[in-house]
């Protein structure tokens, strides 16, 4: 049995490692943690890597580390987690009763599902926020935020696993409407199960929403930021063009 328990570990190591390197390949940046989640490595937020050879060293050194993904802008996702049916059916609704495919994995409590990293992403004081029971883990905070990804084991025993593995289909953007509803949801809204429908006024919500954009740079993706802010403001908010063209024009963005 001891001998098994070994070949076990061993086999289990070598996985987390071929993972590793893998999340390395799509410019995910990793690091390896300890007692479940703790990462190893000081400054994590600055030291997690995609690079080959460094990931190579970490797991020779701590070759019983589980893997951790650095979320947010480096790694270009955010990982939005569903831990009890009511998160699976208030992102359902977020997305307007469509099932979202995008690499989901699954956790000890719940579904974790990954999304596009984008920069107009709500940006509380903290390294995401919450919607009801839906955590959406951003990184954008000064804290950075990581999460455990598969084929890690938690300590109960479980390996975290995937249900949508990343090659079988790309990391899924939120749509303008999800989107707009991340920003205008309301307790009001997640109690009557109608996300989105603030009695706020939505020209009021949408002058928020790019009082938090980042100012697009000329040159470095402008006219796609006034693009994308556009989609937001008339399919999100469902402002006319009338109505949208002024905030849009003047935002700077």
């Amino acid at each position: 049995k001891g001998l098994a328990l070994a070949a076990d570990a061993q086999r289990h190591q070598h996985q987390v490692l071929a993972a590793a390197l893998e999340y390395g390949g799509y410019g995910w940046r990793v690091l390896p943690l300890r007692d479940g989640k703790i990462p190893r490595v000081k400054a994590w937020q600055r030291e997690a890597s995609c690079e080959e050879g460094r990931i190579c060293d970490w797991w020779e050194q701590w070759p019983d580390s589980n893997l951790g993904v650095k979320l947010g802008p480096d790694s270009g996702i955010v990982d939005v987690e569903c831990d009890s049916p009511e998160a699976e059916q208030l992102l359902l609704r977020l997305f307007a009763g469509d099932p979202v495919i995008t690499p989901t994995f699954q956790s000890s409590r719940g579904k974790h599902r990954l999304f596009r990293w984008r920069p107009d992403l709500p940006s509380p004081t903290k390294n995401g926020f919450k919607l009801g029971r839906l955590e959406v883990r951003t990184g954008n905070g000064d804290m950075g935020a990581q999460s455990v990804f598969p084929p890690s084991r938690h300590p109960s025993g479980i390996n975290y696993a995937w249900l949508v593995h990343p090659s079988e289909c790309p990391v899924a953007d939120f749509t303008p409407a999800a989107f707009a509803a991340l920003w205008n949801a309301t307790p009001e809204d997640l109690l009557n199960e109608s996300v989105g429908s603030s009695s706020i006024d939505p020209i009021e919500r949408a002058r928020k929403y790019i009082a938090k954009m980042p100012p697009a740079i000329s040159g470095q993706g402008g006219h796609n930021m006034t693009f994308r802010v556009a989609c937001v403001l008339i399919l999100g908010f469902a402002l006319s063009d009338q109505q949208a063209w002024p905030l849009d024009r003047n935002s700077g963005v």
